[in-house]
């Protein structure tokens, strides 16, 4: 059975650790002066309600809160920091393409990032990859979009639990009696009880024409809140700098 992606995801945050959030293709710097025009991909993020006992309920309405936050933060800062467009694609637009198909597009970018993060991000398999960000969808992603207007086609990829006041409130009282335990033991600090998978966010950059995944950057902080906008705004902005720095 396949595993879940963003089980995928999880695992490797915590095989390769928290110290790279970006890589790049070697040509990247070149690519990306000559981009007018992003196409911003269908988001796969996802917010879920965090109860006091540790439960997740999927919230339909805050992921539409969430994808209007986080497209209308980036259309923003590409149009402000780089004088880029941003175009949103429609799944409705995706779904008349037969071959490929939108679910098979999606599912390669997904095996694509896997492989990237694993190997690419520090992990233990492959180090050379580090210095050789080389991957691709092929032509796929061209055949399926038709869209010669559009440079490059943006992918974002997020899972955010929000806590509900009462396990906010359960959190502290768990992590406060695990300091009490922590000191009377003398084994130094307590436990902290956050959520049951991590805040995820991912924006991949790919060349619409050739496929390559030409810019990969992920989230660096544990807690963030996409239904508020200006955390999403300055996550956004913390998130493209990197693209920004390489372009100017």
């Amino acid at each position: 059975m396949r595993l879940n992606f963003i089980c995928w995801l999880s695992i490797i945050f915590i095989v390769s650790g928290c110290s790279t959030t970006v890589r790049h293709s070697t040509d990247f710097v070149e690519r990306a002066g000559s981009i007018r025009t992003i196409g911003l991909m269908p988001m796969d993020v996802k917010l879920f309600q965090l109860e006091a006992g540790g439960t997740t309920e999927l919230i339909d309405e805050w992921n539409t809160i969430a994808h209007r936050h986080l497209a209308g933060a980036i259309e923003r800062e590409l149009s402000d920091g780089a004088g880029v467009a941003l175009v949103p694609i429609s799944e409705e637009e995706l779904r008349t393409r037969q071959h490929p198909d939108w679910p098979h597009v999606k599912a390669l970018m997904e095996s694509v990032i896997t492989s990237a993060l694993w190997h690419g991000f520090d992990g233990p398999i492959f180090p050379a990859k580090t210095s050789n960000f080389d991957y691709s969808l092929g032509q796929d992603l061209n055949v399926l979009i038709q869209r010669p207007d559009i440079d490059a086609a943006l992918f974002v990829i997020g899972r955010n639990y929000v806590e509900t006041s009462g396990r906010k409130v359960a959190r502290i009282v768990n992590f406060s009696a695990s300091v009490a335990v922590a000191a009377a033991l003398g084994t130094g600090v307590g436990m902290y009880v956050g959520s049951p998978g991590p805040n995820v966010l991912l924006m991949a950059l790919v060349d619409r024409a050739s496929g390559d995944l030409i810019w990969l950057r992920r989230s660096d902080k544990v807690q963030f809140n996409l239904l508020d906008k200006p955390d999403t705004d300055k996550m956004i902005s913390w998130m493209l700098d990197d693209y920004f720095s390489a372009t100017r």
